[in-house]
């Protein structure tokens, strides 16, 4: 019976390293092809924590309109 590794090291050939820079134009190309990477990234988490934050306060603030009772059931629901 053969065993099989579990990690194959192939060379991806989809994204390699980047070229030694050797001048000002080569840094603002990486620096632009590395930014546009991070914001792919991150811009999705900024989004949902902002949208996620906005819910949290139109609740509170509709929440502060309502009767006591009501009122300790929603914070019971956000917490």
């Amino acid at each position: 019976m053969e065993e099989t590794p579990l990690l194959v090291m192939e060379e991806s050939t989809s994204e390699a390293d980047y070229m030694a820079v050797k001048s000002f134009k080569d840094v603002k190309f990486v620096l632009r092809i590395e930014t546009v990477k991070l914001w792919k990234i991150a811009a999705p988490m900024a989004l949902s924590s902002l949208f996620n934050f906005l819910t949290i306060s139109s609740l509170n603030i509709y929440a502060g309109h309502l009767g006591d009772i009501v009122l300790s059931s929603i914070s019971l629901y956000i917490f």
